[in-house]
């Protein structure tokens, strides 16, 4: 487990990935910062923890010069929740355990991003759209659908009394 995300966090594009979010979620703006707020977190609970685990090894904190040792307690819970072969100590293939890892990761990711949110501002006239959701107004759903975009798809009249379900 440890030569894996060692190799893994000397990955350029991979760990920027995780810290530019950390990053952009601790930016000082002025307002209260809870520093150990995870963005990833809300993607999965083995995302967050990975997260957090190369927040703690590639800290980007310029008043924090301290390079303190840790025991990355919190992954190794979340990963051993995942599947018991990784909950003990035990002496795992680093081939299976990082395809396992990275297979969670990538699933967590694609749910995560799986739900998009399209022409839902509460606008007066409808922005411009008819306000009856069936298959003859809803002809950009119908197409996206029919483009493989989403497997699932709703759409909701302005009061929510008219809707359809496509999947």
């Amino acid at each position: 487990m440890n030569s894996i995300f060692q190799c893994l966090a000397h990955i350029p594009q991979l760990t920027n990935f995780f810290l530019e979010g950390f990053h952009h979620a601790h930016l000082d703006d002025g307002d209260q910062t809870d520093k150990d707020w995870n963005p990833f977190d809300e993607v999965g609970e083995v995302t967050g923890a990975y997260a957090d685990l190369l927040w703690k090894l590639w800290r980007c904190d310029a008043t924090d010069n301290t390079y303190d040792s840790f025991q990355p307690d919190h992954i190794k819970q979340k990963l051993g929740n995942k599947d018991s072969r990784f909950a003990t100590k035990d002496q795992q293939h680093a081939q299976e355990f990082m395809t396992f890892f990275l297979d969670v990761i990538h699933e967590e990711l694609k749910a995560k991003d799986s739900v998009t949110v399209k022409n839902c501002e509460n606008l007066e006239d409808f922005g411009g759209h008819h306000p009856d959701p069936n298959l003859t107004y809803a002809h950009e759903l119908v197409e996206d659908m029919q483009n493989g975009d989403y497997e699932f798809g709703a759409a909701f009249d302005g009061d929510g009394v008219s809707y359809s379900i496509l999947s």
